[in-house]
């Protein structure tokens, strides 16, 4: 069953509409027209239907205006798809998925594929891939290597050396340095400053920076199973 709803706008409803809105509903009312207003002109939406007095409108061109502006509102201001936030919460609000890895169809999320395509895999046909940001931290992209030195290293999803891209990753590894170690069974220092030095039994001292003694030089192990900053867990969530 379809229903149609038809409105005729004159006189005699708007001076009814006056009677029904008491100061209190009016102050409210304006807040929302102030506000809905304001979202569509900070998106630049133009609403589809624009009535005046004694015109005849539809319940459909009443949904489209509103349709727009709940998009501009939820668009523009809340934030744009493909934006991803953190969230302190286990359930993603409405709008909100998972950056979880999960494949996606296109035709589910048309507006999230348009904002992403397969920058985090899958071929767009009609699947993508959700980033996956699980134990992972952000980094912004540096295409000039200033200050992402290995930026031309940074690989895809599936390990295959894609430079710097929306998308690419980095594992974990240590800045190169030097450490300075004893050998066992002498007394003075010595600097590994070779990358043939191993620090362990054979080290040819050619390489040290001062004589190493009788014993072989060691570094003592230390460190857990991963190098990380003090870190609170929380879900990473992207906008659809």
């Amino acid at each position: 069953m379809n229903i149609h709803l038809n409105i005729h706008i004159d006189d005699r409803l708007i001076e009814g509409t006056k009677k029904l809105i008491t100061p209190r509903r009016f102050i409210i009312l304006a807040f929302i027209i102030t506000i809905t207003s304001s979202a569509m002109i900070y998106a630049g939406v133009t609403k589809p239907h624009t009535f005046a007095s004694g015109q005849v409108i539809s319940a459909e061109q009443i949904n489209e205006n509103f349709d727009t502006i709940y998009r501009a509102v939820n668009t523009s201001i809340i934030a744009p798809p493909g934006a991803v936030v953190a969230f302190a919460g286990n359930n993603p609000p409405e709008g909100w998925l998972l950056c979880d890895g999960r494949l996606v169809s296109r035709y589910d999320y048309p507006e999230l594929y348009e904002a992403i395509g397969t920058a985090w895999g899958g071929d767009g046909n009609p699947n993508f891939h959700l980033p996956d940001m699980r134990g992972r931290f952000i980094r912004g992209l540096d295409i000039s290597g200033f200050i992402d030195p290995d930026c031309k290293e940074r690989m895809d999803v599936h390990g295959n050396k894609v430079g710097a891209m929306i998308g690419s990753l980095q594992e974990d590894v240590f800045k190169g340095h030097s450490h300075l170690v004893k050998a066992t069974g002498g007394t003075n220092n010595m600097n590994l400053e070779s990358p043939s030095c191993t620090g362990f039994a054979g080290w040819d001292s050619h390489y040290s920076k001062y004589t190493i003694g009788n014993g072989e030089p060691f570094i003592q192990p230390s460190g857990g199973s991963e190098t990380r900053p003090k870190n609170a867990a929380m879900h990473y969530i992207i906008k659809y």
